[in-house]
């Protein structure tokens, strides 16, 4: 398990400090704020997630420096409040209409 750790905490390290840097293009997280991803699929039980906190594998894996997360975050952020905003004024104008 120290092992484990170690390795898991250099890793994150690396991450966080943009060793990792292979690129993003716009369109790929564009991509992403539209669809959305699951970061770890169980939070509670994710070792990486334990270990290395917002660094973990999940979020590793799909973004390469946590700049780019940090971006997809407040894109996704706005993006889904502007989705909300259109669906209640499509339900408002449809009951104005009734």
């Amino acid at each position: 398990m120290l092992d484990q750790y170690k390795a898991e905490r250099l890793i994150a390290i690396g991450w966080n400090e943009g060793h990792f840097d292979e690129g993003m293009t716009l369109e790929q997280i564009i991509e992403l704020v539209k669809t959305g991803f699951d970061e770890c699929s169980d939070t509670e039980n994710c070792d990486s997630r334990i270990l290395s906190g917002n660094a973990c594998k999940c979020i590793r894996q799909r973004f390469p420096t946590p700049e780019h997360y940090s971006f997809y975050l407040k894109l996704r952020d706005y993006y889904t409040k502007k989705q909300t905003e259109r669906l209640l004024g499509a339900t408002l104008a449809g009951r104005k209409r009734n």
